[in-house]
């Protein structure tokens, strides 16, 4: 198939979050198992890549499509300091548009953009035979402030949705409460994972000092970090002492509620150095040691949706403490691949951090049991075969036979369901539409 991702995230050069990790570990397989796919995303520059059967296109953003006019100064002005992210998904989103309508020749099987943003909102029809929209984010209006560019932002999105052929979601909480109830698409969706490669090998090197955590994520106030270091304030009266380690970058252009979760994390970061180690970047090539080095990480967000920082904790075996918010309770089993919290519950986790170092759950011996039940439940070759049958492909794509991804053994992996809002039931389905 001629498959096109359009993904304004892709790493390594802007590898900000889990839709750049689901779009490279996608395009990745496909492309190895014989498909012809294409990246469209964002880079400071034009470039083209191509690689075996992968050709990448970093495009720069575009002027912002604002009137010209001397006399709309005044609209100019407001749309950049009050509407700065609806700006910047506008500008991303005729910046595709632009970079399709140059190429008018081509013509893919399917094109797949991410819901976030609405990234596929001027994508032309006439482009591909399908399109896809895929619903990453735990994004929620809430978290802008201006009602004006909430309102812009949400239309954008549902607008992406409702012209696409199909929609699919990782997890069955976005698919039944923030597509149907936010983005206002009540067609069905399918339910289907995303997919991992690469990280179910056993580590030997895995750390076995329980004191050792891990914090993934921007340090922004919807990752929840402001609940972890007000939970670590106690950690002083501690038995113990543990060594928390945070990858993640500060916000560029903070806004209110970011930029006192900074200087909440920089306050706490000075006044408890010898507890709080920060690296602002880390390759994502380069996480698994991280996590081998970690015995436990930490996810308390406010809002999520099916975070790769649990799929690739659990792939590693570390224990997760994480808050119990989207569609995080579908990848973790509560009291045995780690615990789930309130999301916000200062005193929750700081109860059950605080009890750690009596946990017989984080022993190496544990490690590895979650390691194994992880592979097996979790393996990519069912994941890629239901996102191609979506994509309508009618046959098991080349080097998945049976389920089958080349080298790999089947597992026990979950039914992929589909959710129809009209009836207001799930009907499971191993296609996965």
């Amino acid at each position: 198939m001629r498959i096109c991702f359009v993904s304004r995230e892709f790493p390594p050069s802007n590898h900000i979050g889990g839709i750049g990790t689901y779009t490279y570990t996608l395009a990745k397989a496909l492309s190895h198992n014989g498909h012809q796919v294409t990246v469209v995303t964002y880079g400071k520059n034009y470039h083209k890549e191509e690689f075996r059967n992968l050709t990448l296109y970093r495009l720069p953003m575009l002027n912002h499509p604002l009137p010209s006019h001397k006399l709309l100064y005044p609209l100019r002005k407001y749309i950049r300091i009050q509407l700065p992210t609806f700006l910047d998904a506008i500008t991303w989103s005729v910046t595709v548009e632009h970079f399709f309508k140059s190429y008018p020749q081509i013509e893919w099987d399917v094109i797949e953009s991410p819901e976030t943003m609405g990234e596929g909102y001027r994508i032309p029809k006439q482009c591909a035979l399908r399109f896809v929209s895929r619903v990453h984010s735990g994004w929620h209006p809430n978290l802008v402030s201006n009602p004006l560019e909430r309102f812009m932002l949400l239309r954008m999105q549902r607008i992406a949705c409702k012209k696409a052929d199909h929609v699919s979601s990782p997890s069955h909480y976005m698919a039944k409460t923030y597509a149907q109830q936010i983005l206002h698409y009540h067609k069905p969706i399918s339910v289907i994972p995303n997919p991992l490669l690469g990280w179910n090998v056993k580590s030997q090197t895995s750390s076995s000092n329980p004191m050792n955590w891990l914090f993934v994520g921007r340090i922004e106030h919807r990752k929840g970090i402001d609940t972890l270091l007000s939970a670590l304030e106690t950690a002083d009266t501690w038995r113990f002492r543990p060594h928390l380690r945070i990858i993640g970058a500060l916000p560029h252009r903070p806004n209110s509620h970011d930029s006192s979760t900074r200087d909440h994390f920089l306050r706490s970061k000075a006044s408890q150095p010898s507890l709080l180690e920060h690296l602002d970047s880390v390759p994502h090539q380069e996480m698994i040691k991280h996590y081998d080095w970690a015995s436990v990480v930490i996810l308390p967000s406010l809002i999520e949706n099916y975070p790769y920082v649990l799929l690739e904790a659990l792939s590693r075996g570390c224990y997760v403490i994480a808050s119990r918010t989207g569609g995080i309770p579908e990848i973790i089993q509560d009291q045995r691949d780690g615990y789930l919290f309130p999301p916000g519950d200062i005193h929750a986790l700081r109860s059950i951090l605080g009890c750690l170092d009596t946990s017989s759950q984080v022993s190496s011996r544990c490690r590895v049991e979650r390691q194994e039940r992880f592979a097996a439940n979790h393996l990519p070759g069912p994941i890629i075969e239901s996102l191609l049958r979506i994509y309508g492909d009618p046959d098991c794509p080349s080097g998945i036979k049976n389920g089958k991804m080349k080298g790999q053994a089947m597992g026990g992996i979950p039914p992929h369901e589909t959710i129809s809002h009209s009836k207001g039931q799930l009907s499971q389905n191993q296609a996965g539409f």
